[in-house]
């Protein structure tokens, strides 16, 4: 399949690190295969930690297993060995931004709307948009957008919550609340189930 008309996409979005976005599309990727479906879980970091992982494999003479590590145990994770106990946030952000800037803004999100098309699953899960063009590209797919946040991280304005971040003033229909529980929290994310997937 190398198009999106047979495919439903779900994106994840919450402004704060540590809200359960990651936990949250997890559980959602389970239920999903638990009904029969296929499912793939995206990220538009995704090919900048590759690229990242081949400029440490190559700069310092590591096995590529342990830069891998170096780019995914942890979103504070620090290069120890050989970064100079540098936040791994610290070095994968300036290296996203200078490609942005060299080969336009979209060049990450090019990259992730490209992987959709080549993907043969079902349902498309996107964990980690955070950016205006991002979401932009991801509606104009039709994806389903899930806002995930804690009680704490908000104040409610006409019943609905007040989004932080760059996103800020974008529509987030589905809106999951992590109150802490896994259990609830995994409630809370059958609700965004499909009726397609059921």
């Amino acid at each position: 399949m190398t198009d999106t008309k047979q495919k439903t996409v779900i994106a994840f979005y919450s402004a704060r690190h540590g809200s359960g976005k990651s936990t949250a599309c997890a559980f959602l990727k389970k239920q999903l295969e638990d009904a029969g479906h296929t499912v793939e879980v995206l990220s538009f970091a995704a090919p900048l930690r590759e690229f990242c992982k081949s400029l440490i494999v190559e700069q310092h003479k590591l096995h590529p297993s342990v830069a891998e590590g170096m780019l995914t145990d942890g979103k504070n994770n620090r290069f120890n060995c050989c970064l100079h106990n540098t936040p791994r946030e610290h070095y994968l952000i300036p290296v996203g931004e200078a490609a942005r800037a060299t080969f336009g803004e979209d060049f990450w999100c090019d990259k992730l709307l490209e992987a959709v098309k080549k993907s043969p699953a079902e349902f498309i899960l996107i964990d980690d948009m955070r950016r205006p063009n991002e979401y932009a590209a991801l509606h104009e797919l039709g994806a389903q957008m899930v806002l995930v946040i804690r009680p704490h991280d908000h104040t409610k304005i006409g019943g609905r919550p007040r989004i932080e971040g760059e996103l800020a003033n974008y529509a987030f229909p589905n809106i999951v609340v992590n109150y802490g529980g896994l259990e609830q929290l995994q409630m809370e994310v059958e609700r965004l189930l499909p009726e397609n997937a059921e």
